[in-house]
């Protein structure tokens, strides 16, 4: 996970193996014999009648699987020269890639950070350029990569 803003930057990896508790069994010998009742009741819209028999029969003991836990905690925290303006984050579903961008006392600021499930990598990259000049030929020009 990518979390955070212009002057700090939270990144949470985790991983399938890492989970709180310990290992259960989660089946229930047995409870298939209450699945057509259960469809019985959801088709005419009793629903809640249908999740007290679930909960009652196929939960497992305990009830709820343990949660998927961070490996660890990365911050990664930046003193700006002056007020962020112009702040904008970006996720590319495709390529795995955070990308945000901003500026602070006339330079534009970018962090990438990409994370890969299938490959166990994760990266994180920075840089600051300075800004472009806008028509006024001030500062708050059009944000580009730095």
């Amino acid at each position: 996970m990518v979390n955070g803003g212009a002057t700090e930057e939270l990144i949470q990896p985790n991983a399938d193996s890492f989970w709180a508790g310990v290992p259960h069994d989660y089946s229930q010998p047995g409870v298939v014999q209450y699945l057509p009742e259960i469809r019985r009741l959801l088709f005419p819209g009793k629903e809640q009648e249908a999740a007290d028999l679930a909960n009652r029969h196929f939960m497992g003991n305990p009830p709820f699987q343990a949660a998927l836990q961070p490996l660890g905690s990365l911050r990664l925290k930046s003193d700006l020269p002056s007020q962020v303006e112009g702040y904008r984050r970006e996720l590319d579903l495709q390529r795995g890639i955070v990308t945000i961008r901003f500026r602070s006392g006339g330079t534009v600021f970018t962090r990438k950070c990409f994370v890969s499930r299938p490959l166990p990598r994760a990266r994180s990259g920075a840089a600051a350029g300075k800004a472009l000049a806008g028509p006024s030929g001030g500062r708050g020009g059009r944000l580009s990569p730095a």
